[in-house]
């Protein structure tokens, strides 16, 4: 029995998940006073891609906001910039002996479509170090949210479960003789996950003991 979930699907998953702020520091005060506030948005849709190792690559586009304060004794110049960066990050997918799947998000790094600096004037300060320890805070984060969405939806054991008891009704295969065919499953196995660009494909069997009764109608198999 083929199963196929289409990755499009999934990334609406993940998407409706994260909310279009993924971060924000509000307080100039804090992390040791570093006078430095940041907000970063999703841009756009969450997409996923099968990558070439049997993973998944994920690619959440981002807005960054970010303001910094310079000077000393409590008299700061504030300047304030606005730029874009892309976060990337690599999902593993497993089977579970339950019929679940469990992955593992891990980070894969930035593409900066604009590094942020800071004008003033006389003085340029680029600030990417402060902007990339703020997101690689937000990453392990985003990490769990993205693991907990798809182990949820790539839960294949009502897939187990529909091919089993789809072979619980014996069936008529003589009408002249009144012969009926039982078949009861015997166990489910599961072909290896192949991953490709816009999908993912599963393959179900199902080993089976089959009876041949004639009269009356055999009982049914027992469901799960």
């Amino acid at each position: 029995m083929p199963v196929r979930i289409p990755l499009a699907e999934l990334s609406t998953v993940v998407n409706h998940s994260v909310t279009d702020l993924i971060y924000e520091d509000d307080s100039f005060n804090d992390n040791e006073n570093d006078q430095f506030k940041v907000k970063v948005w999703k841009t756009r849709p969450i997409r996923l891609v099968g990558g070439t190792k049997q993973n998944l690559l994920v690619e959440v586009p981002l807005k960054i906001w970010a303001q910094k304060g310079i000077g000393t004794l409590g008299m700061y110049t504030y300047q304030e910039t606005t730029f874009e960066t892309v976060m990337y990050f690599s999902t593993s997918v497993k089977f579970n002996t339950d019929w679940t799947v469990a992955t593992s998000t891990q980070p894969n790094g930035f593409k900066w479509i604009s590094k942020p600096v800071l004008d003033f004037g006389m003085v340029k300060i680029p600030i990417t170090p402060l902007v990339e320890k703020s997101l690689k805070k937000e990453q392990q984060k985003f990490c769990e949210t993205m693991d907990r969405q798809m182990d949820a939806q790539l839960d294949f054991r009502k897939y187990a479960v529909m091919a089993w008891n789809s072979f619980s009704q014996p069936f008529r295969i003589l009408d002249d003789y009144d012969t009926w065919l039982k078949i009861t499953p015997v166990s489910v196995s599961v072909a290896p996950m192949k991953i490709y660009r816009d999908a993912i494909d599963v393959y179900f069997g199902i080993q089976v003991f089959s009876e041949t009764f004639t009269g009356l109608a055999p009982a049914s198999s027992p469901l799960v």
